[in-house]
């Protein structure tokens, strides 16, 4: 008698969180080896990306103008962030990767991008597909989850007169 799809939801959610976990590890590593907090570590995460403005690093970490201040101000002191101004706006604060974060701690995750492109290599492309919309689809769980409690909050605020 074959299950049903319902019936392994509680190894896909243990799961879910075995891999949230492993990703928790490998960035408190990545956090230890370069001397910052896990929350410096987050906003270095976005600044993968190439640089960007403190205003919307601020947004995307939740954090005030003034915390963003003080966190760009550890980043420069340990040598893993620059601040200047933009050249088209002076009033906006840009804050960019070094190369010492990527010396730091690039190697730990271009091991495990390595592990995963030897992973996918395995699969055929429908495989593939069928993975990486199951992702996304976790991805999109994981953020109504956050966009619902933020609304929640919100709404809580609102009916208290806050």
């Amino acid at each position: 008698m074959a299950s049903s799809p319902s019936s392994g939801v509680p190894s896909l959610i243990s799961t879910c969180r075995e891999l949230y976990e492993a990703i928790d590890r490998l960035d408190q590593r990545a956090a230890d080896r370069v001397g910052v907090s896990r929350n410096d570590l987050r906003a270095l995460n976005l600044l993968e990306r190439g640089p960007q403005r403190a205003g919307e690093l601020a947004a995307q970490l939740g954090l005030t103008s003034g915390a963003m201040t003080t966190l760009i101000d550890r980043l420069e002191k340990t040598g893993l962030a620059t601040r200047t101004r933009d050249p088209a706006d002076r009033r906006v604060v840009l804050v960019a990767p070094t190369d010492r974060l990527f010396k730091e701690v690039g190697g730990l995750y271009r091991q495990v991008a390595g592990h995963l492109t030897s992973l996918a290599e395995r699969y055929t492309a429908q495989e593939l597909e069928v993975a990486l919309r199951h992702l996304r689809e976790i991805i999109a769980a994981y953020e109504s989850a956050t966009d619902d409690s933020e609304s929640s909050s919100r709404d809580s605020n609102v009916s208290r007169g806050t």
